[in-house]
């Protein structure tokens, strides 16, 4: 089954559409290019279902089962033209891969995916129902919004294929946003892939406790060996909560959860009418004339480095890369 739409030079939107209420739906493939799927109930069995140019699924009851399920977005001019899937209720198994480079958004009912893959331009929204991933959870520099609820989700994979976003504001990195307070998200161990990593994992709204157990919890595993160091490497926290505003490295706990870490001191000791300063860590230098900034890179600077004063005053702090 294919479902078109186009869009007219007064931009007005034409849509194909087909509308399950009940009963038994086969087919070896559903291709909605432009057009619109709306399941309400009934049984759906496919083999391959496919959103792409501005198409939608919406599921809202009954059971779709397929065997691989993509969302994709060729030819969108603008994220608001993103192809999406939204299900609010029913249940929704996919026993090979969830491919996600457009929209899909969880709000209610029942997602079992294999294998999830979140592409470069692709959001998954988790904002309600339930999502259980048993195979793998991939990123390539796409976004994951996990919002409440308990999210239980596959070994983790953060890439960078060096594919290229559709759009200038990229995204560049992957990233797990964990919108409103009270998100667990649950990883299994995913130590034994780590030669797979070649991205950065930014989370955002994190707002827990570095101690563990806090409002919002990120696990990967359920010990401290859920990753290994290189893989903590590549995961950064942006802003977290009650902390001062900058970006710091992860740690895991014994428990599995992955908490913000301190930033290393930055030491300093006089020598000749000088100032050394000495700090751990892959941290770049800034440097400021006012205590609240505007900070700046010092260019090249590496530990140690010693600084001419010429100001009467200079404030200095470390930044993630």
């Amino acid at each position: 089954m294919t479902l078109g739409g186009r869009t007219t030079g007064t931009n007005h939107s034409f849509q194909g559409t087909y509308a399950l209420l009940g009963g038994l739906f086969f087919s070896p493939q559903i291709m909605l290019e432009g057009g619109q799927f709306i399941q309400q109930g009934g049984t759906n069995q496919t083999q391959r279902v496919m959103v792409d140019l501005t198409g939608s699924f919406g599921l809202t009851g009954g059971t779709l089962s397929s065997s691989n399920t993509s969302v994709h977005s060729f030819g969108a001019a603008s994220r608001s033209l993103l192809s999406s899937f939204v299900q609010s209720g029913g249940n929704h198994t996919v026993q090979n891969y969830l491919t996600v480079d457009g929209v899909y958004r969880l709000q209610g009912g029942s997602l079992v995916a294999s294998n999830i893959y979140v592409e470069i331009d692709g959001e998954l929204h988790l904002d309600g129902g339930s999502a259980s991933n048993p195979g793998f959870f991939t990123m390539d520099n796409g976004t994951c919004y996990a919002q409440g609820q308990n999210h239980n989700l596959g070994k983790l994979r953060v890439l960078s294929t060096g594919a290229l976003p559709r759009f200038s504001d990229g995204p560049w990195v992957c990233t797990l946003d964990l919108q409103s307070a009270g998100t667990v998200v649950r990883f299994l161990d995913s130590h034994d892939v780590s030669a797979d990593w070649s991205g950065t994992l930014v989370i955002k709204n994190w707002s827990g406790s570095t101690n563990g157990g806090g409002t919002d919890q990120v696990y990967v595993g359920t010990t401290a060996q859920g990753l290994t160091a290189a893989q903590l490497g590549r995961i950064v926290f942006v802003n977290p909560d009650a902390m001062p505003g900058a970006n710091y490295p992860a740690r895991i706990l014994s428990t599995g959860e992955i908490v913000p870490a301190a930033r290393p001191p930055l030491s300093f000791a006089p020598s000749s009418g000088k100032l050394v300063l000495s700090w751990t860590g892959n941290y770049q230098l800034v440097t400021a004339i006012n205590v609240n900034g505007p900070y700046t890179l010092v260019p090249g600077a590496s530990s140690p480095y010693t600084n001419s004063f010429v100001d009467p005053q200079r404030f200095f702090r470390l930044k993630s890369p």
